[in-house]
């Protein structure tokens, strides 16, 4: 077995950034991810603009993310962070999918990392709360790491689970989960003649903001066309369990990228689930982009130019922590003395049970107002050296919904990182035991934005 000092297992929002931090802090660190690239939900699965850095307009997402987008911009990746008209109050970040991947793997060449690609997670050893390795598969066969601390980052908290540690499913009452999307590209739309849409029938729409301001703000998306969703599933034309179209500009003029194909009623845990929902959604595919083409202003010259690798999974498993974030924290912005993260984002339900979405803005009176993550929530029960980031942290259904967006995921996995360089600093082996002061000032001498 190979020794280091930092395992993670997944190659996501919170993988990467937590690999990139304990890079180069100076740690030995292994970074597991089944593709063979990284980026996760945001390269495989195209989720994206990437949500969001911002709290009204202030930055709340900085340090390593925030240098990491910053160079994505310079070197054409992204418009960078533009103010999103169908939330309001918050950011929005398009990305060129392939540029971010390449810097992601100059990133990590840069820090030290070392990479374990087309590589999946079996399980793991612990001896109590002590994990002591994990186990793998793949071209080369089943292999064992071992190494004195870890982090589960495969956003469905895989490890976490096959090493027996508790989680609940979804929602409380029921497991039930959010449905999973297949996202994809379309070039040759005119958003110009969206927007006039838009302008002629603003009440079928959903806007952030007043129509002639989210007509004039740069970055360009649509929530709505509810007449012709409507109209649809009576002629037959959109047979789609979805209540609307979402679709948002990328990275060039002419892009949109579909938010709109969705299944109820499967698991991103289960093999099978996720093959019936590739199946389904990649057969929707024609369907939706017929009904665009057809009946959607702006969309008669388009044409699909690339669909998601994957399909786009919203919630599985929550680890089971310390401390469970709950909805109730996220509408009273309650403050936590171990805060690691901050993030500020509605309450944004696909509803596991129809068509539609629940929406819970608790910011509207205040749109710089953002809310605390405590670390604890990132500890499960009865370990002391494994840390869950991403969507897979220790949070209720509702509280997760807010909570699992991409660039919260990639301030969380900053945090892990750090975490990690203080305990062995300080030559703890729980993470229970480290000052979360240390982790805070080491936090911001890394360039994040924390509040306490």
């Amino acid at each position: 077995m190979s020794q280091h000092d930092l395992i993670i297992c997944g190659g996501g929002p919170g993988g990467v950034m937590a690999a990139l931090q304990a890079g180069r802090l100076g740690l030995k660190t292994l970074l597991i991810e089944r593709h063979g690239f990284l980026g996760g939900m945001n390269t495989a699965a195209l989720v994206g603009p990437i949500m969001t850095f911002h709290a009204g307009s202030l930055q709340i997402v900085r340090g390593i993310p925030g240098q990491i987008f910053d160079d994505l911009k310079a070197r054409g990746g992204t418009p960078g962070h533009l103010v999103d008209p169908i939330w309001g109050n918050t950011s929005m970040t398009p990305i060129d999918t392939e540029s971010y991947k390449a810097l992601l793997m100059e990133e990590m060449h840069r820090s030290g990392v070392e990479l374990l690609l087309h590589t999946l997670v079996l399980g793991g050893r612990r001896e109590g709360g002590q994990v002591r390795s994990v186990q793998v598969s793949n071209k080369s066969g089943i292999r064992e790491y071992s190494a004195r601390f870890f982090i589960d980052a495969t956003g469905d908290g895989d490890l976490a689970a096959r090493l027996g540690c508790e989680f609940i499913m979804g929602r409380t009452q029921d497991h039930a989960v959010q449905p999973m999307t297949l996202m994809f590209r379309m070039h040759g739309v005119n958003w110009d003649t969206v927007y006039d849409s838009i302008r002629e029938e603003p009440s079928n729409f959903y806007l952030g903001f007043p129509l002639e301001k989210y007509l004039s703000l740069p970055g360009r998306a649509a929530s709505g066309f509810f007449r012709q969703v409507a109209e649809g599933k009576k002629d037959g034309s959109f047979p789609l369990d979805r209540d609307r179209v979402l679709f948002f500009q990328g990275n060039r003029k002419d892009e949109a990228t579909l938010n709109t194909l969705r299944i109820n009623g499967v698991n991103g845990t289960s093999a099978e689930d996720l093959t019936r929902a590739e199946f389904e959604l990649r057969r929707q595919v024609p369907t939706l982009v017929k009904f665009l083409v057809d009946r959607i202003p702006g969309f008669r010259e388009a044409h699909v130019t690339e669909t998601a690798a994957q399909v786009g999974v919203r919630e599985t498993r929550h680890v089971l922590g310390d401390v469970i974030l709950r909805a109730d924290d996220i509408f009273h912005q309650r403050k936590f003395q171990d805060v690691v993260a901050h993030a500020s984002y509605p309450i944004d339900i696909h509803s596991p049970d129809g068509s539609g979405m629940k929406i819970i803005d608790p910011r509207k009176d205040n749109p710089e107002s953002f809310y605390d993550i405590p670390f604890r929530s990132l500890l499960p029960l009865g370990t002391s050296n494994l840390i869950v980031t991403g969507r897979c942290i220790s949070a209720e259904h509702e509280a997760s919904a807010s909570a699992r967006i991409s660039a919260t995921c990639m301030a969380l996995g900053q945090a892990s990182g750090a975490a990690v360089s203080v305990a062995l600093d300080s030559g703890r082996e729980n993470f229970r035991d480290i000052r979360v002061e240390s982790l805070q000032r080491k936090l911001r001498d890394q360039g994040a934005f924390l509040q306490v």
